[in-house]
């Protein structure tokens, strides 16, 4: 699916969301044919979400990206292709504020071309957690959370007008705890109830779906 989105485009811009998805994105996009076959140095790597803590620190999405795909290229990517956090900022607002930044800058339109998502038991995805007041965020691209109800607390994410602008929005999910939100997402109708993760689409309102190989698209 990855490699399909990508194929025939000049430049690729990809972002991941972190805890199990880089290990289930990344495991065949490293082995043959698909390492062979993708024009890594046609590929822009974002983050859907990042928790602000050191790049190497075993809570980072960064560090899980890198275990599971960055290091196991072919040809290292260079520097410039993944758009990473930068630690050294004061606080998660300026944090965010730079990483807008650094996404315009790679991506002038704001809309990139594959968004990864996750999907939490909870029915969150990104760093948009339900019933919280960032689910309502419409200033930006980024924005920054330092309550988050998951540990880390302070973290910083696409907001909902990012991930609505990408031309491809994909969840990547596995697990049984995941069926019961699924379920949720394809029959709630009550704008009250629906969760973070069904409100995630592209710009055409359509969300695709990867659950144990199986791939659909809703209009939601």
């Amino acid at each position: 699916y990855i490699c399909e989105q990508a194929k025939g485009k000049d430049s690729f811009s990809i972002a991941f969301s972190g805890g199990s998805l880089p290990k289930l994105a990344s495991a065949a996009l490293v082995q043959p044919p698909y390492v062979d076959q993708v024009e890594w140095a046609k590929w822009k790597i974002f983050f859907v979400d990042e928790r602000c803590v050191p790049l190497d620190h075993g809570d980072s999405n960064y560090l899980a990206l890198k275990t599971h795909l960055l290091d196991k290229l072919p040809q290292p990517l260079s520097p410039s292709q993944v758009v990473t956090y930068d630690p050294s900022t004061p606080n998660p607002a300026a944090a965010a504020e730079n990483y807008e930044e650094q996404l315009k800058t790679q991506v002038p339109s704001g809309s990139l071309d594959l968004v990864l998502l996750g999907m939490g038991e909870d029915g969150h995805t990104a760093s948009l957690f339900p019933n919280h007041p960032l689910l309502q965020f419409q200033e930006g691209l980024v924005a920054s959370i330092s309550d988050s109800p998951k540990p880390p607390p302070e973290r910083i994410t696409l907001t909902y007008p990012c991930i609505h602008a990408a031309s491809e929005v994909a969840v990547v999910a596995a697990g049984g705890g995941k069926a019961e939100i699924l379920a949720s997402i394809l029959e709630t109708k009550d704008p009250e109830r629906v969760l973070p993760v069904a409100r995630a689409q592209n710009k055409a309102g359509v969300l695709g779906f990867t659950v144990k190989g199986l791939k659909f698209r809703v209009r939601v």
